[in-house]
């Protein structure tokens, strides 16, 4: 480790020394000094910037000392109204669990229940997306958490529903991560009620319209089979057919959903 890293490592140590310190010194029904509000928040977004510099000896030594409870603290508590210094401390958390799943699973460990807390009932923008980003990131690399989260009907709907009111840019991701998996699409699509499987469908049709490099030919292929083929006349949904309809006309899939006889036999 060169001197400039191990200097980043020390101001880390220095830096979480005092942020225990605060919270030690806090108690639960005293407000904090807006200076002092300032003075931490500015501490997390020196480690977020930094965090970069570290290995992962480095971040396992800073876990060991209570790391990841201090930030959940500080984000419940101390910041608890403070919607601004709750996002700089979930971007650090995503900063510092980049490649290092360890990391990534005492986060999501300790932080699932805040960060499904923020999604449902946060109103302020810059909360909600930096929520959405690093939930979504903690679930790319493991498989457990992911399963968890796309299960989560009322978790799901409502980060649809932050793109459809707000097309906020990781609720965006996180729908385009659903409709480029037809494992992932179909496990949402199934577990969702019926009441909200329309919405699923007609947002596809909108990424149909207007991304369809994020939807993939397995997804399309998924709803024929599934949805349509494998369904009697009763049970077929019309916004299925609307989606299909529409990919049928699509470069990217006309060929595979034509070349299917029963679909056309059972379309007419």
């Amino acid at each position: 480790m060169n001197q400039h890293n191990t200097n980043v490592q020390n101001e880390f140590n220095i830096r979480l020394v005092s942020l225990t310190t605060t919270k030690s010194n806090q108690t639960l029904d005293e407000s904090p000094l807006h200076t002092e509000v300032e003075i931490n928040t500015e501490t997390f977004r020196w480690l977020r910037n930094n965090t970069p510099l570290l290995n992962e000896n480095a971040k396992h030594d800073l876990m060991e000392l209570g790391l990841i409870d201090i930030c959940l603290w500080f984000c419940d508590h101390y910041f608890c109204n403070e919607p601004l210094s709750r996002s700089i401390v979930l971007q650090f958390l995503a900063n510092f669990s980049i490649n290092y799943e360890i990391a990534g699973r005492r986060i999501y460990k300790n932080f699932h229940y805040t960060l499904r807390n923020c999604i449902l009932t946060s109103d302020v923008s810059k909360l909600l997306n930096n929520s959405m980003m690093l939930l979504y990131n903690l679930c790319l690399y493991n498989d457990d958490f992911r399963l968890n989260i796309l299960k989560d009907d009322e978790l799901v709907l409502q980060i649809i529903k932050h793109w459809t009111q707000n097309e906020m840019e990781y609720s965006k991701i996180f729908l385009d991560s659903i409709f480029s998996n037809s494992k992932d699409f179909l496990f949402v699509y199934t577990n969702l009620p019926n009441s909200s499987k329309n919405q699923v469908m007609d947002i596809l049709s909108i990424w149909l319209d207007n991304y369809i490099d994020d939807v993939s030919l397995d997804v399309i292929m998924a709803i024929k089979d599934y949805l349509f083929i494998d369904c009697t006349i009763e049970e077929i949904n019309k916004h299925v057919v609307n989606v299909l309809a529409k990919a049928s006309y699509l470069e990217k899939f006309t060929s595979e959903i034509k070349k299917h006889t029963p679909l056309l036999k059972k379309t007419y």
